[in-house]
């Protein structure tokens, strides 16, 4: 999923996807994972701040997201 100039993003889901993981990661920064509560109908905002980190190159956030997946999936 990609954002906007501006950050913003649009995502239309089943209710079964609730509650929902939201990870933000970009080459650079240190990835954060937040859990967003979407209700039936209404519109559900999780805002990030990102901090800038030498050590969060694209094959560390790789590593971040595969042991993420790695967790949820067992």
């Amino acid at each position: 999923l990609k954002t906007d100039g501006a950050g913003h993003y649009q995502l239309w889901l089943n209710k079964g996807f609730n509650p929902l993981e939201v990870i933000a990661a970009e080459d650079g920064y240190t990835p954060v994972m937040k859990i967003a509560k979407i209700t039936k109908g209404g519109t559900t905002t999780t805002n990030f701040t990102l901090a800038s980190s030498s050590a969060a190159s694209s094959a560390a956030v790789e590593r971040y997201l595969g042991a993420h997946r790695q967790l949820r999936t067992g």
